[in-house]
């Protein structure tokens, strides 16, 4: 993790991280999901997007496995996004 390791960003990340321990709820969101599948919204028009939701909670994984993955996978992200130039 490059810069990411200001204060708010490693909150950020922590956070996350918890929230990914929190799987047991995983079956009553993914089903809210695929029941807004067909909606027509374009959030949900591309792909697969209970296949894509139900592979992001990673239920393969234990809890502390799960929020290693998610770190992890923020630190990647912020590593390949560049930074936006401060307002002038």
């Amino acid at each position: 993790m490059a810069k990411a390791g200001a204060h708010g960003a490693r909150t950020r990340r922590d956070i996350v991280a918890r929230a990914a321990q929190a799987r047991g709820v995983a079956g009553g969101i993914i089903a809210t999901v695929a029941l807004m599948a067909d909606s027509g919204l374009p959030c949900y028009g591309r792909g697969a997007p209970v296949d894509n939701l139900r592979g992001r909670f990673r239920l393969d994984l234990s809890d502390a496995q799960a929020a290693a993955f998610m770190r992890a996978t923020i630190d990647d992200a912020y590593d390949k996004v560049a930074p936006c130039p401060p307002p002038a």
